[in-house]
């Protein structure tokens, strides 16, 4: 072994854990499916993780719905214990979390074992403008449904014969592990018929 390859190992070995994606303060987002509702994760300094459940269009109380859980980390795994307030009601989200198992991805993701869920930076969303965009994949190729994205996209599937073709959406996860962050909302998917 070379003193490169010696160095390197050092280095990968004294890497911080608060080099993990995990930052403390930003908002962790997963896919939105019909399943569990879009939910934030939201990393505290003291150990604990606040689930953040934004507000609906046309529901009028004030506040978001919050939940806490205590979590623990071991190098790039992440350990979801009890929640904090067991006074409050616990929803679908809260019970699947809930001591579960996450592990840090290296495209800095957070991924659920059991469930297979992922999360991702929320700021990762906006800055690819994905927050409410929808996004199709024609023939492989993905557009998403803005500017010149959707002009192109309109082009293509302008005079083509629908019967020739197959439409699937995929929601949730399923878009999400498929194409990553580009199907945080889902994927409508249009291939051409075997």
């Amino acid at each position: 072994m070379n003193i490169r390859q010696t160095i390197f190992l050092l280095l990968l070995h004294f890497i911080p854990i608060s080099a993990l994606p995990q930052k403390i303060g930003a908002e962790y987002r997963t896919a939105i499916d019909s399943v569990y509702s879009l939910h934030y994760l939201i990393f505290e300094e003291n150990g604990t993780i606040e689930i953040v459940f934004p507000r609906s269009p046309g529901v009028y109380w004030d506040s978001q719905s919050k939940q806490k859980l205590s979590y623990s980390r071991n190098q790039d795994t992440l350990f979801f214990h009890a929640r904090i307030d067991t006074t409050m009601d616990c929803g679908p989200v809260i019970a699947r979390l809930e001591n579960s198992i996450s592990v840090v991805t290296r495209n800095k993701e957070i991924l659920e074992i059991e469930n297979r869920y992922i999360y991702v930076n929320n700021r990762l969303v906006h800055r690819k403008n994905l927050d409410k965009t929808t996004v199709s994949s024609f023939e492989g190729k993905l557009y998403k449904s803005r500017g010149l994205s959707k002009m192109l996209l309109r082009r293509r599937v302008k005079d083509i014969d629908v019967e020739d073709y197959d439409i699937h959406i995929l929601r949730g996860n399923e878009a999400q592990m498929k194409y990553g962050v580009m199907g945080i909302n889902g994927v409508i998917e249009i291939e051409k018929s075997e």
